[in-house]
């Protein structure tokens, strides 16, 4: 990555933006069942220059300001919540060949669940 989010975050970030409240708890929900050790092992090898992570961080807060008020409605964190788990995908996405395809869905996969535009890793057979 080069300071602005490929066409695949990009596509993903809109895809995110149509997510409703209770889909994005389907998220936070996949995310808890994943684990936690898994999910910050994957997020280790997802690692940007801090030029790329300002940006990706930056491209992410942008694209979910316009569902503040929908994740207003769940509980609370859910805002934070959200925010780290669609900047941990959106890493992923952009690291995808540096992840294995194990690490990938660990971060990608809440999001698969509810129907987000997620790549498929180079090595597994999702679409």
């Amino acid at each position: 990555m080069t300071t602005t989010p490929n066409a695949d975050v990009r596509a993903f970030l809109v895809s995110v933006q149509t997510l409703s409240a209770g889909e994005f708890a389907q998220v936070g929900v996949a995310a808890l069942e994943i684990g936690a050790s898994a999910r910050i092992a994957a997020r280790k090898m997802a690692k940007s220059s801090a030029a790329d992570s300002r940006a990706l961080e930056k491209a992410v807060r942008d694209a979910l300001e316009p569902v503040h008020d929908r994740l207003a409605t769940l509980e609370p964190g859910s805002i934070r919540n959200a925010v780290a788990d669609t900047l941990s995908a959106a890493r992923a996405i952009t690291h995808r060949v540096d992840l294995t395809a194990e690490q990938y869905d660990a971060l990608v996969g809440p999001f698969v669940v509810v129907g987000a535009a997620v790549p498929h890793h180079p090595n597994a057979g999702r679409h």
